[in-house]
């Protein structure tokens, strides 16, 4: 029995298989026929806690790489010696230069592994969730060897995520994440982030409300926040408090108009189809609608609620739906409900 997306999965790892691009759960990837997720994702995880965990104690001069997979810890000062024994120079004390450098690369090599490995569950997690259709445009090579690149670098659970889900983007829809994205998330630590995460909450239609203010300090965000993300290029108009979106109707015969929230749906309609409703806003960038939905924030629902009723007073009718699909032009939803004071 096939599970959501698997077609997604299964090409996300031939993508990697036929460019050469696989890391170190490429040959894991061989045994998940006759398991189910849920056990190869545990099996996955305790691999790459270990090869972390060797990978520290490598660095740190705890052990040595011995080659074949297998590593010797150097418990005692006398171990140590031992292992100097019959060497050949240099040396500093008793440590061999060379086997220095060989250790260090290779727990800066096995930690870069396990980055990427981390990425790709992430990745392999969102994309068993998709009902996205698998498409016949392959990745570019380049594109793979960039993420894994951009991937390798970061061992923060919240930024593997991030590359995980620029990943799983790719695989659905190649094209969706250019060069240009990849470097910006490159440089982004992990508390910006976090901020980035924690603002795409609030972010509705591409805007973020800004008479809504008070659901942001219940979040911790404040002003300062909103022109750090102006200032990487994320939203505008935070300076400009006259700023307002402007929302034309998408109907000729009277004012209709819709604000996607994930599952749900904003309908603003009108017997006036020359309305034109205004929206005190931050208007979100063309990198900004990359970056947020990246983040992978739910809309807070509350925040939700205060933004359909905000319109109150602006149209003749607020309501909310459940969103099905855009096809041909066409919203459909369903469970259409008026928005109350």
């Amino acid at each position: 029995m096939k599970f959501f997306g698997e077609e997604l999965v299964i090409k996300m790892w031939d993508s990697f298989i036929d460019k050469g691009v696989g890391g170190i759960l490429k040959p894991a990837q061989e045994k998940r026929l006759g398991k189910t997720r849920q056990e190869i994702r545990r099996d996955e995880l305790l691999s790459l806690a270990q090869a972390e965990e060797d990978a520290k104690k490598i660095a740190s001069g705890e052990a040595i790489y011995c080659g074949n997979g297998q590593i010797k810890l150097l418990r005692s000062e006398k171990e140590i010696e031992e292992y100097a024994d019959n060497r050949i120079e240099p040396y500093i004390g008793n440590v061999n230069i060379r086997e220095l450098a060989s250790s260090a690369q290779t727990a800066e090599a096995i930690q870069k592994e396990v980055n990427i490995a981390k990425a790709i569950i992430h990745a392999e997690e969102e994309l068993a969730q998709s009902e996205a259709e698998q498409t016949d445009k392959e990745i570019e090579k380049d594109w793979l060897y960039a993420w894994r690149g951009h991937a390798e670098k970061v061992s923060s659970e919240a930024l593997q995520g991030l590359w995980g889900r620029v990943l799983a983007g790719e695989v659905k829809q190649p094209g969706t994440f250019s060069l240009r994205t990849m470097d910006f998330i490159k440089n982004l630590t992990k508390p910006e982030a976090e901020l980035i995460e924690k603002v795409g909450q609030f972010v509705i239609a591409d805007a973020i409300f800004r008479k809504l203010n008070n659901r942001f300090k219940e979040k911790g965000i404040n002003y300062s926040d909103f022109l750090f993300l102006q200032s990487i290029g994320l939203i505008t108009g935070v300076e400009s408090s006259g700023l307002s979106l402007l929302l034309n109707s998408l109907s000729e015969e009277t004012y209709v108009n819709y604000m996607l929230c994930e599952d749900k749906l904003i309908i603003l309609e009108d017997p006036d189809p020359s309305k034109v409703v205004r929206i005190e806003a931050y208007s979100v960038t063309a990198l900004g609608k990359e970056i947020f939905k990246l983040a992978g924030a739910a809309i807070d629902p509350v925040y939700r609620e205060d933004a359909a009723k905000y319109f109150i007073g602006k149209v003749k009718e607020v309501s909310m739906a459940d969103y099905l699909s855009f096809h041909d032009g066409y919203v459909q939803y369903e469970n259409k409900t008026e928005v109350k004071p």
